[in-house]
Order: structure tokens, then C-alpha cells, then sequence
């Protein structure tokens, strides 16, 4: 199943899935090392428009936009917690992962 949103959408994908760190330039230019398996998103969305990628210590201090869209790699009720005490929702219909939405 895939997702399909709005260009303007702001993406983010939490790196909370283990692997070989590679290097990787966000949105604004912030370099991050992520996981190998990250890259899969990048190959999947063709990098148009970028996702910013953060590690789950980015997650205390991001301000998140309204209309983002935050997606954890790995399923993780401390995120998840962590992500609706921050105000977004979640979805769980997703049969693969759990998108947060700011509303």
C-alpha cells in the first residue's frame, strides 16, 4: 500500500531502526547519519519531495508544522508516546506502520 500527499506536505521520518549509518543531507542541509534501511524511503519517494530524517532525540526539540506527516521505521510505543504528547495523532490503519499527523 502506498501513500500519496501533497507536494507542500511536511515529511518526516524517524530513524529508529538499526543498520550501517550512511551519511544523508535533510531538507536544510543538516547532515545526518541515518541506517542503511532508510535509504529505502529515499529510493521509494525518489527523494521529491525529501523527507527530513531524525534520530528519536531530535524528537524533544522539532517543531512540527501543521499538515506534517511523522513516520517512525519501527514501531515503538515510547515514540509513539512521545509523538502524541507532542499533539500529533496517530493513524493505525496503516497494516505496516503507524502515521502521526499535526493537526
Amino acid at each position: 500500500m502506498c501513500i500519496s500527499l501533497p507536494k507542500n506536505t511536511p515529511r518526516y521520518v524517524i530513524v529508529n531502526a538499526a543498520g550501517v549509518p550512511v551519511r544523508h543531507t535533510n531538507p536544510d542541509a543538516s547532515v545526518k547519519m541515518i541506517p542503511m534501511p532508510s535509504l529505502t524511503i529515499v529510493y521509494e519517494t525518489l527523494n521529491n519531495p525529501p523527507a527530513t530524517y531524525l534520530s528519536p532525540e531530535d524528537l524533544g526539540t522539532r517543531q512540527f508544522p501543521l499538515g506534517s506527516v511523522v513516520i517512525p521505521m519501527e514501531r515503538d510505543g515510547n515514540i509513539a508516546g512521545r509523538l502524541e504528547a507532542r499533539g500529533l495523532h496517530s493513524d493505525r490503519t496503516h497494516p505496516e506502520f503507524v502515521i502521526y499527523t499535526m493537526e
